[in-house]
């Protein structure tokens, strides 16, 4: 029997392989229970709803905290309509969970009650996020130095305090939290949350952080290598990070990479390639690539026949972003 919605099959089908909570509770204990969990939730997420998401709503009414984090974590994720099967939300489940003492549905609970933006939710939003930073979760060090690094925004109890923020965001990091590498590098890069300017202590975070894949980062860092701030100039590197961006559709990395193929730098020329990111970051929104390619079909380059309908369309478009040197184009055409 397929999977419908709660008017149709599925409650129906559900109901047939309902497990009772004894029989759950004697099938599994302790760490065995904390693992089915995790591995239900893993299948749910691969798209198994039938019986997986049964046996763990199953498992959370157990009242196992990590049971009701992986139920928490499906009904944040709309996985196999969990919520509407059992209207309890994954806030509901958060709270549940923390209130045992779970560190990630601790900083789970208080990232939501953190983005609900009054003052009684931000209040209690830092005492969650303080409990789990006090057993060294990473991600609710983050969420604090967040917190800490706008200041107040409806709490009383929420100063400005750039001095912690980095703090906390270096805790973070130290525990290979990836989103506070890429912060860190920021505040570095732009001299910022108190912080000196310092393009060497930049390089290094994002470094970290584009090995671990982030296309943000690998843009940041390849622009560092080819201007050589922080790290000596190094073209060839430069075009290395700009690839692995590339190669994600992160359409800057797109722009600068066709730049560097038309130009020669840091390896060969390529006007194939070049053609092909200009175009692909143009469609996805980048307006100087829209310039590059109005100027591409304006004057015939790269091998291009001249195209003033072409040129026109990408010129308005990039215009249309409030990209100047389009906008100057524009009105030296009228």
């Amino acid at each position: 029997m397929g999977i419908g919605t709660m008017e149709g099959v599925f409650v129906v089908s559900l109901k047939k392989i309902r497990f009772s909570l004894p029989v759950v509770a004697l099938m599994l204990t302790g760490n065995v229970l904390a693992n089915k969990s995790e591995d239900l939730l893993a299948a749910m997420e691969s798209g198994k709803c039938n019986p997986e998401a049964v046996m763990l709503h199953d498992l959370a009414l157990t009242g196992d905290a990590v049971s009701q984090l992986a139920f928490a974590n499906a009904a944040d994720k709309d996985l196999c309509g969990v919520v509407e099967m059992w209207w309890e939300y994954s806030f509901d489940w958060y709270r549940k969970s923390a209130e045992q003492g779970n560190a990630a549905a601790q900083a789970a609970l208080a990232k939501h009650l953190a983005t609900h933006w009054n003052r009684e939710n931000e209040t209690e939003a830092l005492v969650w996020y303080q409990r789990a930073a006090d057993q060294g979760n990473a991600d609710a060090k983050f969420g604090l130095a967040q917190m800490y690094g706008r200041g107040k925004t409806k709490s009383d109890n929420l100063r400005k305090d750039d001095k912690l923020a980095i703090k906390l965001y270096k805790e973070a990091a130290a525990a290979g939290h990836e989103m506070s590498w890429f912060i860190l590098s920021h505040i570095y890069e732009t001299g910022s949350n108190g912080e000196k300017k310092d393009e060497v202590v930049a390089a290094y975070w994002y470094r970290k952080s584009a090995d671990k894949g982030s296309p943000s980062a690998q843009w940041r860092l390849a622009s560092m290598y080819e201007e050589g701030r922080g790290v000596d100039q190094d073209y060839a590197e430069a075009r290395r990070w700009y690839e692995k961006a590339a190669a994600q559709n992160h359409s800057y990395s797109q722009t600068n990479l066709a730049k560097m193929y038309r130009s020669g730098r840091g390896g060969l020329r390529d006007e194939k390639l070049t053609l092909q990111l200009f175009h692909q970051a143009a469609e996805a929104g980048d307006s100087n690539a829209q310039f590059e390619l109005a100027m591409i079909y304006a004057k015939g380059l790269i091998g291009m026949a001249r195209n003033e309908e072409k040129s026109l369309y990408w010129l308005n478009e990039s215009a249309s972003s409030w990209n100047p040197l389009a906008i100057k184009e524009l009105e030296r055409q009228r």
